[in-house]
């Protein structure tokens, strides 16, 4: 299976759209209690997929952002093109390239050009601080060699068709390589030995923790493995903490 082919089979949702009232209202409903009474895997699993249901029900598709043929680059100002624009009308006009009419128009188009992509990488380097995301989207834009993980040949044989088969993949490798350790005779240390300080204790979360931890969140980030989107969580994080 080729890159571009596993890559265009994923399908991107218009969180922008999403029915976040509706989501929480369903939220709001859902016995918290009788959900989450198993270990932490299950319990995990059963929220994991109250929220991609949610999300399925309540965001919509939306078609994938492709590279038109007539789309400018994103550095192109809207001079630039129409001086690109002009440079080809002229040119068609002579069928001359030594005219002077066609080395003017290629003259002020080569400049525009110039001039439109210093600026936008000047303003893409001044504001990395704020929107870092832009410059290394950019960056990598520029790039020849387009990297990308996956998908890879996994233990059966066949090729990964999902981002947590990749990682179980490269888990179940890089786990081969480790040394099976024996722990049937562990010491214990005595009590006595270890300082009042360092002894370990419970750790609680409240819930106040756990909304200011989704309140950190970036919505422009990508989902992780679990594919719960950041946007998603931010917009329930009061249902949810």
């Amino acid at each position: 299976m080729h890159c571009n082919q596993f890559y265009s089979k994923r399908s991107l949702r218009d969180y922008n759209k999403g029915d976040y009232d509706a989501i929480n209202s369903a939220l709001a409903q859902v016995a918290w209690d009788g959900l989450l009474n198993d270990n932490t895997l299950v319990c995990w699993q059963r929220c994991w997929e109250l929220l991609l249901n949610l999300e399925d029900k309540h965001v919509p598709l939306k078609n994938g952002v492709c590279q038109s043929r007539n789309r400018k680059p994103v550095w192109m100002s809207h001079k630039a093109l129409r001086s690109g624009r002009r440079k080809r009308n002229v040119f068609r006009k002579y069928k001359d390239i030594s005219h002077p009419a066609v080395k003017s128009a290629c003259r002020v188009a080569r400049v525009e050009l110039r001039k439109s992509r210093r600026n936008f990488e000047e303003k893409l380097a001044l504001n990395i601080k704020n929107d870092s995301k832009s410059f290394f989207a950019y960056s990598r834009s520029r790039t020849r060699n387009k990297v990308h993980v996956g998908p890879v040949c996994g233990n059966s044989g066949s090729m990964t068709a999902s981002d947590f088969e990749i990682i179980n993949s490269f888990n179940g490798h890089f786990a081969s390589a480790f040394t099976t350790e024996d722990i049937s005779s562990i010491p214990t240390p005595s009590v006595s030995s270890v300082p009042s300080h360092n002894i370990f204790s419970d750790v609680n979360f409240t819930q106040h923790d756990v909304l200011q931890a989704l309140s950190k969140l970036i919505v422009d980030k990508a989902a992780g493995p679990d594919e719960v989107s950041a946007r998603l969580l931010i917009e329930i994080k009061d249902n949810i903490a």
